[in-house]
C-alpha cells in the first residue's frame, strides 16, 4: 500500500537491486554456530555462492546471513535476477530443501542466495518503504517511523483483516496517525471491502508456528486442525 512516490526505485547506474532486509532474524542465520545454519549451508552448495554476505535485522538489530525480504524489490530487467530466481527456486523444490519452519519462506531465502550467487551489489531501501506497520514496537527505534505521513509504502501483512485493526494501530507506540492519510487508509479499508477472519485466527497462526517449531523435535502435533473445526472463523 503506497503513501507517496517511490522515488527509491529509481535505481543508480552501479546498481541492479534496492529491497529491504528481512525484518526479523526468521528462518535467517548468524552463522556456523546456528542451528539453522545447515539450510543455508545446504543452499550456498546448491546454487554456487562464493562470498559471504550479512545484513542487519530491523528488529533486534540481529546481524545474519543476508536474508532479504522478497515483499517490495526494484530490480533493473536486463539484469536477469528474477529469471534466476525462478529457476533456483525450482531446483531447490525439486531438491525438496526446506528449513523446518516450512516451505512458506523458500522462495524468499531462495531469492537472497541467488543475489550473493550473482554478487549483486543490493542496496537497501529506506526503512520508510516496505514499513512492517503491525511490527512496529518491535522495530529498532532508530528506524521506528513516527508519523504515517513520513511512510512511502506499508506491509501490512494479514492487519486489516481482523476487525479490530483501528485498534492494532493505535497500540502502536509513539506513532501518530493524526492526518489526512489515515482517514484515507480507513475509507479504502472499508471500499475494497478486505476480507474479515476472526481474531482466533491470529492465534491459530500463533499455534501452527509453535507445531512447525515443534516438528523439528520430531513431534507431530495438530492442534491447531482441532481449533480450525471447534471455532468459526
Amino acid at each position: 500500500m503506497f503513501f507517496s512516490e517511490p522515488k527509491g526505485f529509481l535505481l543508480p547506474v552501479d546498481c541492479n537491486v534496492r529491497m529491504r532486509p528481512e525484518y526479523g532474524q526468521g528462518i535467517g542465520s548468524t552463522g556456523l554456530q546456528d542451528p539453522q545454519e545447515w539450510y543455508w549451508q545446504k543452499l550456498y552448495e546448491v546454487l554456487g555462492v562464493k562470498r559471504e554476505v550479512f545484513v542487519d535485522t530491523p528488529i533486534g538489530n540481529k546481524r545474519i546471513r543476508a536474508y532479504w525480504n522478497s515483499g517490495l524489490i526494484a530490480v533493473r530487467r536486463s539484469a536477469g535476477i528474477f529469471t534466476t530466481w525462478k529457476e533456483n527456486f525450482e531446483k531447490v523444490m525439486r531438491l525438496d530443501i526446506t528449513p523446518p519452519q516450512g516451505i512458506y519462506f523458500v522462495e524468499q531465502s531462495v531469492l537472497s542466495v541467488t543475489l550473493c550467487a550473482l554478487e549483486e551489489n543490493v542496496e537497501h531501501l529506506p526503512p520508510n518503504y516496505s514499513y512492517p506497520l503491525p511490527l512496529h514496537n518491535r522495530l529498532s527505534k532508530e528506524i521506528q517511523v513516527k508519523h504515517l505521513d513520513d511512510i512511502i509504502s506499508i506491509h501490512y501483512f494479514n492487519l486489516f483483516f481482523y476487525n479490530d485493526w483501528h485498534g492494532q494501530i493505535k497500540r502502536l507506540k509513539k506513532f501518530n496517525v493524526d492526518s489526512e492519510k489515515y482517514q484515507w487508509l480507513c475509507e479504502e479499508v472499508v471500499r475494497l471491502n478486505m476480507p474479515r477472519v476472526s481474531v482466533w485466527h491470529r492465534y491459530l497462526l500463533e499455534v501452527r508456528r509453535m507445531e512447525q517449531k515443534l516438528k523439528s523435535f520430531n513431534l507431530d502435533i495438530n492442534f491447531s486442525g482441532w481449533i480450525e473445526n471447534k471455532v468459526k472463523f
